[in-house]
């Protein structure tokens, strides 16, 4: 252990100590979880894209970012909005996908701003309810995602044209910025 480390631990018992570093760990392999899930639902939602009625413009990548990672008036309703538009969604996927959008919003800042500063502090209780929380929001997030990709799959086979080509490329130009 670095002497910093050591130090904090001297102020709290042994057992106190092993209980924050295992509550720990499970929160952040939730959080890894959470993360993971927030770029899989980033990552359908280019795929639909993709697969989009309208086909692919050439602004929709910047428009999808600005959509996910800038604060505006309107926030997620807005967004919802945009994307049941430009992805002519089904309206069995509009609720679905504002709850999605809602947590990622959450996992990605909003966790941050409610626990940032005292993570190194919770007690085990709110640690445990924080894991629990972590967790549901990845497995409702994840259920968005499965569903979201039924649909781009549904619409590649309703395709006359090959289009699992076109979603790659969309997918690849979202992530990396080429075609």
């Amino acid at each position: 252990m670095s002497q910093g480390t050591t130090g904090s631990l001297s102020a709290i018992s042994k057992s106190q100590g092993a209980e924050l570093i295992h509550q720990d760990g499970a929160l952040m392999q939730a959080l890894g979880q959470a993360f993971f899930e927030v770029q899989a639902l980033e990552h359908v939602l280019a795929c639909l894209y993709g697969a989009s009625p309208h086909g692919l413009g050439d602004t929709w990548s910047r428009e999808l970012r600005r959509m996910l990672y800038t604060v505006e008036s309107g926030g997620v309703e807005k967004t919802v909005e945009e994307l049941i538009f430009d992805l002519e969604l089904p309206q069995d996927h509009w609720l679905q996908l504002q709850q999605a959008l809602y947590l990622r919003e959450w996992v990605v800042s909003g966790f941050f701003g409610e626990f940032g500063s005292r993570l190194q502090v919770l007690e085990a209780e709110v640690g445990e309810k924080l894991v629990e929380r972590m967790r549901a929001a990845s497995e409702e997030i994840s259920k968005a995602v499965m569903d979201l990709q039924e649909l781009v799959f549904q619409r590649e086979m309703d395709c006359d044209e090959p289009m699992s080509e076109q979603v790659q490329r969309a997918a690849r130009f979202y992530w990396v910025g080429v075609e």
